[in-house]
């Protein structure tokens, strides 16, 4: 069993040697950043939850297997009703597990909405922190037990550098940076991004170490999809800086595997590279 994770405040001494950002590095100092977010590739959702509910959720609450994972009966209740601050009235009174609770009675009570084992007298531990950090991002980082999540909501500045530098961002691309912790130090970043193949969505992860060099590439929540476990995608930007990474133009699997993975360094070089 994976030991509980937790956020920590990070010392200055943690990212000064690896290249991020005094700006970054001031905020993540301050604590300002300290809070726990979620474990999601398109957390505006999650935000919109914890705006209504007034807890940040874990990803769990919409989709079956963490974020990038098929959704599960609460998820597509939301997309259903709109994806917008107004569908949770309108999913209010529904029951998305069916366990005998409204959906607006299980958040009151911090429980999980689509899952029967959760109820108000009983939550478990939906929201906790092991549950907020993805396997997969855990499994990358196998001996860490900390980790400091960090808010990426593009602002227009950084979209603006990223038109720049021959990349659209969007609020669609809003994700989570999760910095691994040990002894007070950060060991590295891991991010997952959306990329588009045709009329799918897939989700990818990228990891570095703590000068901001690749160490993992991978698609997360293959579900058998063939060409994604084992795209060559992934071993061609091992060991390059995030500002290294080439965006493929081709109309490929492994071009557009490319190209999510080429994002998501370009987020990691916006937020954490002076």
């Amino acid at each position: 069993m994976t030991a509980p994770l937790k956020t920590t405040a990070l010392p200055r001494r943690g990212f000064a040697a690896s290249g991020f950002s005094t700006a970054i590095l001031a905020l993540l100092w301050a604590g300002a950043l300290a809070i726990s977010l979620p474990a999601a590739a398109e957390p505006r959702f999650a935000q919109m939850l914890k705006q209504h509910a007034g807890f940040m959720p874990s990803c769990a609450a919409c989709h079956q297997d963490g974020g990038g994972s098929d959704l599960n009966d609460y998820g597509k209740a939301f997309k259903d009703a709109g994806s917008n601050m107004r569908s949770f009235a309108a999913m209010a009174d529904d029951d998305a597990d069916g366990d005998g609770f409204s959906n607006a009675a299980e958040l009151a009570a911090k429980a999980h909405p689509s899952d029967a084992r959760s109820t108000p007298k009983a939550p478990g531990d939906w929201l906790s922190m092991a549950a907020l950090i993805p396997r997969e991002v855990q499994r990358v980082f196998p001996d860490i037990r900390q980790y400091k999540p960090l808010d990426a909501i593009l602002t227009q500045a950084e979209k603006a550098r990223a038109a720049e530098l021959g990349l659209s961002l969007s609020s669609s691309d809003d994700t989570t940076i999760y910095i691994p912790v040990a002894e007070g130090r950060a060991q590295g970043t891991a991010i997952i991004v959306p990329a588009k193949f045709e009329d799918q969505t897939l989700f990818v992860l990228l990891a570095t170490d703590r000068q901001l060099k690749v160490t993992a590439a991978q698609a997360i929540h293959t579900q058998g999809r063939d060409g994604l476990e084992n795209s060559p995608a992934y071993k061609q930007v091992l060991g390059l800086a995030v500002e290294e990474l080439p965006r493929p133009s081709g109309n490929s699997l492994d071009d557009a595997l490319a190209r999510g993975l080429h994002k998501a360094a370009t987020i990691l070089r916006l937020r954490l590279k002076s």
